[in-house]
């Protein structure tokens, strides 16, 4: 019998996981342990204020998608940095254009933007705790954020 897995992660990501799971010949099981909850909501103001846009979870594509529409988000021209390909695919799949993969984690992300020198402030969509402080390590290497 093949070995059990339970995926952890928020949904959808949970289930997306155990499918990919069953695919390799495991046996998995949807188990989120925590749940994103949103505590606040994006205008197109709060985007068009900035000149990039910085991602560190898929769940941060989705919720743009979410308040403002695939319409709406095509007619942004701003790079959206990513911090792995899970992350682009999600921006790519709300309807984002310009999206650039760091794939790594938030250092590599904070690398990536800061080599691409963005030329006004970038916004950064996060969760309530952070691994890694990215607006603060943006700002502390000249970038606006």
């Amino acid at each position: 019998m093949p070995p059990l897995v339970l995926a952890t992660r928020p949904q959808p990501a949970a289930d997306a996981l155990v499918v990919r799971l069953k695919g390799l010949v495991y046996q998995a099981l949807a188990a989120p342990t925590l749940e994103i909850e949103r505590l606040s909501h994006l205008s197109l103001r709060d985007l068009t204020e900035s000149a990039a846009l910085a991602l560190t979870s898929a769940a941060g594509a989705r919720a743009v998608e979410q308040d403002l529409g695939r319409n709406a988000i095509s007619g942004l021209h701003m790079p959206v940095f990513c911090v792995g390909a899970a992350t682009a695919m999600a921006a790519k799949a709300a309807g984002f254009g310009d999206v650039i993969s760091a794939d790594g984690d938030g250092e590599a992300l904070e690398a990536e933007i800061v080599a691409a020198r963005p030329r006004g402030p970038v916004m950064h969509l996060r969760g309530e705790d952070l691994a890694h402080d990215l607006a603060a390590g943006l700002r502390a290497q000249g970038v606006a954020a």
